[in-house]
């Protein structure tokens, strides 16, 4: 841990110059378990390919994961139990500042190009983390927040001092062993075959088929209040028109499986099967 040669001005100067945008060009890869979204007043399950727009919230449940991808494949993953809230993105060059309130985080970047701008900044409940190039985990806690580098280098302002992170694994106050480095990917890391939903995710948990629309909305509430995106699609089944209720985007059918058991388990919705098409 080294002093850096940026100035706690300039830094503050940075963070102070991201305004709120609008849309972003941001999207949500990938997603696990419960999962909300917030946009001004409204709170609706994350969908997997769902573009962001600065101001939104995301929120991840128990056992749960997401994934943001940047247009330029870096990607911020944030574990179960976690809110960031995306203050700005500006595609233009590259200014992006998320605020995580609370629970665990991962950001890894790509190699930036040529002329290709970056510049990230993540804030806490008592840090300020400015990124170019970087694989970090951190937590935002109750009690203490802490941010470990795993490759690149990061700087870092906590109580109104600079501090940068040049050789990793390091965290700002002490070394990491493996262990807790894979216990850090974990925590934050898609778990497969444990309820993936993707964009271009083939599989489905079908929860249940009736001939009157109206007859699942409640069943459809329920499911988005939890955080899955299920939705109401038409059907036809032996020459007769159907309305099904179901979550879509599994990224495979063990996937699908884990889904469904776990909608069982903890939802009580019985009959639910799972299909390809």
């Amino acid at each position: 841990m080294t002093p850096n040669r940026f100035s706690l001005a300039t830094l503050l100067l940075l963070l102070a110059a991201l305004p709120a945008w609008g849309k972003s060009a941001l999207r949500v890869e990938a997603l696990q378990g419960p999962n909300w979204i917030e946009r001004g007043s409204v709170r609706a399950p994350t969908q997997a390919g769902q573009a962001l727009e600065a101001g939104d919230t995301l929120r991840s449940g128990r056992e749960a994961r997401s994934v943001v991808k940047f247009p330029d494949g870096s990607r911020f993953q944030l574990g179960e139990n976690t809110a960031a809230r995306l203050e700005a993105h500006r595609a233009a060059d590259g200014r992006t500042l998320f605020a995580i309130p609370h629970g665990a985080y991962r950001l890894s970047t790509t190699q930036p190009a040529a002329g290709n701008p970056r510049d990230i900044q993540l804030k806490t409940g008592t840090l300020a983390i400015d990124i170019r190039h970087a694989d970090l985990w951190g937590a935002t806690r109750k009690n203490s927040d802490t941010a470990c580098l795993l490759e690149g280098r990061i700087v870092v302002m906590r109580a109104n001092k600079l501090l940068s992170l040049e050789e990793a694994p390091a965290c700002l106050d002490a070394a990491p062993t493996q262990q807790e480095v894979d216990e850090w990917l974990r925590q934050t890391g898609l778990a497969a075959g444990h309820g993936v939903i993707r964009a271009d995710g083939a599989w489905k948990v079908n929860v249940l088929s009736l001939a009157k629309r109206t007859d699942l909305a409640q069943l459809l509430a329920k499911l988005r209040a939890n955080g899955y995106p299920a939705e109401i699609v038409k059907v036809r089944v032996k020459r007769r028109n159907f309305f099904r209720l179901r979550i879509a985007g599994l990224a495979s059918k063990h996937d699908a499986q884990y889904l469904a058991e776990r909608l069982k388990k903890d939802k009580k919705i019985e009959g639910l099967w799972v299909s390809p098409d």
